[in-house]
Parts: C-alpha cells; sequence; structure tokens
C-alpha cells in the first residue's frame, strides 16, 4: 500500500496513526527461530503490525497470530461471498442450502453490506421456494444417525452435519437402531428424510420428536420439515460469522 509520499510500507492512515507496543526491544540472534507468546502486550485490537529494526539488518519472515475481532470476522466473510465468482459462490451456498433455486436468489442480492442483509435475503428466498424445491434441498441431507445423504455433500457440509449429530454418535445402541427404524417409518409415511435441528439435541430428544411428527399430515410436514432447515441454514451462517 502506498502513502503519501510515494513509499510502499503503509497508506496515509497508518503512517499518522497511533502505535501501541506489543513487544519491547529484544535482542535477535543469527540464524534463529524467535517465538515470542508470554511476553506480548495482552488484550491489543490492530488493524495493522509495524516492525522496527534497529540499528539495522533484516529478517527473512514474521508472523502475527491472532484472533480476528467479530466485526473484522463477519466483514471478511461478507467480502468473500461478496466476491466469489459463480461456481465458487454456488459451491459455497449448497453448504448453507442446497435448493438450486434458492442459490440462485442469493446471487442474485449480492452484495450483502451486513449480516443482518444477508439473514433477509436468505430468508425472503427460502419464502420463494416451491413444495419440489425443498424436497431437493432435503435430499441432500443424511438421516439421523447416519453420516451419508442421498445427493452428494461437500466436505464442508458433510462436516457441518456430523458435528450437529454429534450427540447420536454416542448414543446406545438401543436409541440408533430405534432412530434408524423410525427413520424408516417417517420415510414411507412422507416420502423425504426426517429434517430436524440437530444441534444441542440427544438421540432420544430426535426420536421423540420424529415420533410425535409422524402424525402430521403430509403438506403440514413438508412446512414443519423446511421450517427446521430454514433454522439449520440460519445457525450455519451464524458460527461461519461469529
Amino acid at each position: 500500500m502506498k502513502d503519501d509520499r510515494g513509499g510502499v510500507s503503509a497508506d496515509s492512515t497508518t503512517v499518522r496513526a497511533h502505535w501501541n507496543t506489543v513487544l519491547a526491544r529484544t535482542q535477535l540472534g543469527p540464524d534463529a527461530h524467535h517465538t515470542f507468546d508470554t511476553v506480548l502486550t495482552p488484550g491489543v485490537t490492530a488493524t495493522h503490525v509495524k516492525l522496527n529494526i534497529f540499528p539495522d539488518g533484516g529478517i527473512s519472515r514474521m508472523r502475527i497470530r491472532g484472533v480476528p475481532t467479530s466485526t473484522a470476522r463477519q466483514g471478511a466473510v461478507l467480502g468473500l461471498l461478496n466476491v466469489m465468482d459463480e461456481p465458487e459462490l454456488r459451491a459455497a451456498l449448497a453448504n448453507y442450502l442446497s435448493a438450486p433455486a434458492w442459490i440462485d436468489r442469493m446471487m442474485a442480492s449480492r452484495p450483502f453490506a451486513t449480516p443482518a442483509a444477508l439473514f433477509a435475503a436468505s430468508d425472503a428466498a427460502a419464502d420463494a421456494l416451491r413444495d419440489e424445491q425443498w424436497l431437493e434441498a432435503f435430499r441432500h441431507h443424511p438421516r439421523i444417525g447416519e453420516r451419508t445423504a442421498e445427493r452428494a455433500q461437500s466436505d464442508v457440509s458433510s462436516g457441518w452435519s456430523a458435528r450437529e449429530q454429534s450427540a447420536v454418535h454416542g448414543a446406545t445402541a438401543a436409541d440408533v437402531a430405534a432412530l434408524a427404524e423410525a427413520n424408516r417409518e417417517y420415510e414411507r409415511r412422507f416420502g423425504h428424510v426426517f429434517i430436524v435441528c440437530a444441534s444441542g439435541r440427544s438421540a432420544r430428544d430426535m426420536l421423540a420428536a420424529l415420533r410425535a411428527r409422524l402424525g402430521n399430515h403430509p403438506s403440514m410436514e413438508l412446512k414443519t420439515a423446511a421450517a427446521e432447515q430454514r433454522t439449520i441454514t440460519r445457525l450455519r451462517f451464524e458460527k461461519v460469522l461469529g
């Protein structure tokens, strides 16, 4: 970034910025790997890092590790979604809700200026989905208690599903068997996989929810499953945004 004087080390804002010392002047040795993790000033929030060398010399590499602030993380995620090309964005959005019509509407809604704008666009795109488009999205979800779906999932989506269903993986063999049988009964009745937001729910909780929903009319159950899918989509966006 060039400053007003034609330099290349910083822009005009950082040249005039107030700098906080994170690491005091420290002697370094030649041809050595130096790590500083216990002597740094804690709690510093920064956008830039400046290294001063006294009296002269050089280093081959400097690595700075930190945790982004919530605002910075949100800005980075939204910025990435806004600049992705079409194939990249389609693949990324499919991890949240794998309905092509929803993805088309989300792509047309860019740029996303804020998380609220992203959520509003997602809700509007979901509102417009027809029954058959929801059914297509459901085909990309594994059954509760299983790891593979009818349609292929990306590694990202598969990983999210596994973490969301983590309580099931530690369930007893009897509960897992009961879930498998209930899944089959549900699919015979409704013709699609059981969709439920599994985050924070035990295997027995989800089994009870499945059995309760078996009494729904098919049209009502499709709306219920779609509402659960929308909750899953929202939670996934919130986790990525931080």
